[in-house]
């Protein structure tokens, strides 16, 4: 069977005549044609940076492979980018789900994004979680950290990844 997104054209077999035969009869046992297999192409445009409206959104990425421990987060990102952002959320993703919650704090410069807000969960049995902190400047030359506070016992969550969108 062809993928869906493969473009097969198929060419049609050379017809078969017979002329000037009388009282005969024939059999064709194969009819063969032939396929011509188009591999799909992708291309995007990317437009040049203009002055008529807001920035787009960013992305930064924490992970942790294999399953999950409680860690206090060393690995820091920092905003280098001169300008403070916002952070609009904040999505918490496992490869294989914990029987129970995870729970991360994310931090700028050790002090948690959040006081009332929850924090980052993923529920049990779930892949994917997201939050908005309550503390959403990222602001300049500042960077932030990923702490795991709950693993989801008594069977673990691995393969954290987390996603930090800002503008």
């Amino acid at each position: 069977m062809i993928p869906p997104n493969i473009v097969v054209d198929i060419v049609p077999a050379p017809s078969v005549s017979a002329t000037g035969v009388t009282g005969a009869s024939m059999t064709i046992d194969t009819i063969t044609t032939t396929a011509t297999v188009t591999t799909p192409t992708y291309s995007m445009e990317v437009g040049v940076p203009g002055s008529q409206g807001p920035p787009g959104p960013s992305v930064v990425t924490f992970a942790v492979t294999g399953n999950l421990s409680v860690i206090t987060g060393t690995s820091r990102l920092y905003n280098d980018s001169g300008k403070d952002r916002t952070i609009t959320l904040i999505r918490a993703s496992l490869g294989t789900p914990a029987s129970t919650a995870v729970t991360l704090d994310i931090r700028r410069n050790g002090t948690s994004l959040y006081t009332t807000s929850p924090k980052p969960t993923v529920a049990g049995g779930a892949n994917t979680g997201t939050s908005v902190p309550d503390k959403i400047v990222w602001t300049a030359s500042s960077y932030l950290t990923v702490d795991v506070v709950s693993i989801g016992a008594p069977t673990p969550g691995a393969n954290l990844t987390v996603t930090v969108n800002y503008v």
